[in-house]
């Protein structure tokens, strides 16, 4: 083989291995603190079973001046594509049950049944996700809240593996994001995704239970936000850097608006 055709190959390799997904370590926690609040970050611990799923997701924050903590456990069924989740949200727990398609990676339904509370005689009526999926990327999730009879509703628009549109609804607020930019490094992040975590979208998703997130790790994007009962709407540019430790990991997100720096990640492994 002669000398420059060999040199070829061994580039076109080297090409082919550094666009590979290089996998971070699980996400241990994570800690989230917004500029227009200081004084009131949100902390989140997570936790797996030896096959690596995710078992109990634990966020701690504040409420007028008093720490509240909530948090969703899973147990695996060992028969079939499902698991129970014991939810723990402002002082009440309730038990939901979901069911996957494939593999515990892609969350088909999350149901919370209809509870009454004996001690208040308030009903609650139940809560419902719902989600689909195409080559393996969530593409649309229906949220119902059966108490407040509200809907949130959520599609996302993908081209080959990248995310390039996402919108939703709830009964006040439109919320689309468009023109994402990529930048050339992979998205390492195969379970909790903290970078997703940052575009608001429902949180089975980041959480790494409702499918595949970018295959690149995300620069900026713009939003839009609308308010039909106001007639308000609003446009920004989304901007995200990432700032790595010692050993290469991603240790902090950051993510502005029109410039301005408003939410700041820390992650530890």
């Amino acid at each position: 083989m002669k000398p420059v055709r060999a040199l070829i190959i061994a580039a076109l390799a080297l090409l082919a291995l550094g666009c590979q997904r290089a996998a971070a370590p699980p996400v241990k926690s994570m800690e989230v603190q917004y500029t227009a609040r200081p004084d009131y970050p949100e902390k989140y611990n997570f936790r797996y079973d030896s096959d690596g799923r995710l078992t109990a997701i634990e966020r701690t924050t504040e409420y007028d001046g008093e720490k509240v903590v909530s948090s969703w456990k899973y147990e695996y069924s060992k028969e079939a594509l499902a698991a129970s989740c014991k939810t723990t949200l402002w002082g009440a727990t309730r038990t939901a049950q979901t069911t996957f398609r494939d593999d515990f990676t892609h969350m088909t339904s999350f149901v919370i049944p209809q509870d009454a509370d004996n001690e208040s005689d308030m009903v609650f009526l139940g809560q419902k996700w719902e989600a689909s999926y195409s080559d393996g990327r969530l593409i649309k999730a229906v949220f119902t809240d059966l108490t407040s009879d509200g809907i949130d509703s959520g599609s996302l628009t993908w081209e080959k593996d990248l995310l390039v549109k996402f919108e939703g609804s709830d009964p006040s607020v439109f919320v689309e994001l468009k023109d994402f930019e990529y930048s050339d490094t992979p998205n390492p992040f195969e379970k909790v995704d903290p970078s997703a975590f940052l575009l608001g979208i429902n949180h089975h998703y980041w959480e790494g239970l409702a499918g595949l997130r970018p295959d690149r790790l995300i620069s900026g994007y713009t939003r839009i936000t609308s308010d039909p009962w106001v007639e308000d709407m609003t446009i920004d540019h989304i901007g995200i850097t990432y700032e790595t430790d010692l050993d290469n990991r991603i240790s902090h997100i950051l993510q502005t608006v029109n410039g301005i720096l408003e939410t700041v990640i820390i992650i530890s492994y």
